[in-house]
């Protein structure tokens, strides 16, 4: 990867919230961010235009995520690094997202909480 320029992630979120909430915050980070809605889009970008990183909902619209990481596990080429996130959670879910080919698991729950709490401490620590 060029290090002058920043690591592309794809999110794939049929939400436009989330994707907009992804956007938001992966570009605060530094990253370059593209969104689909759909996972048959994103895996089109993927094969176009491969990414640096994926991150994919487990419910999309028309198709699983685990589909979605299975598809690009399956293209030729170098290994993407794969990022379920999902407002589902346990250690079912999990290791579905683990052995479809996904390298991490995110509960959307956890990371809204984690970016709530930051918010609400840099409100609390404002002049």
């Amino acid at each position: 990867m060029d290090e002058s320029q920043p690591a592309v992630i794809l999110v794939i979120d049929d939400d436009w919230i989330n994707r907009e909430l992804m956007q938001t915050v992966l570009k605060r980070a530094g990253y370059a961010v593209q969104t689909c809605s759909t996972g048959e889009r994103g895996l089109q970008v993927v094969a176009e235009t491969p990414p640096n990183m994926v991150i994919v909902d487990l419910r999309l619209g028309d198709m699983s995520g685990l589909d979605v990481v299975e598809r690009i596990r399956a293209l030729p080429g170098r290994r993407l690094p794969i990022v379920v996130m999902s407002a589902l959670e346990g250690d079912q879910v999990r290791q579905e997202a683990l052995a479809a080919g996904s390298d991490l698991f995110i509960s959307k729950i956890f990371a809204v909480n984690e970016l709530i709490d930051q918010l609400s401490e840099l409100l609390l620590s404002a002049p």
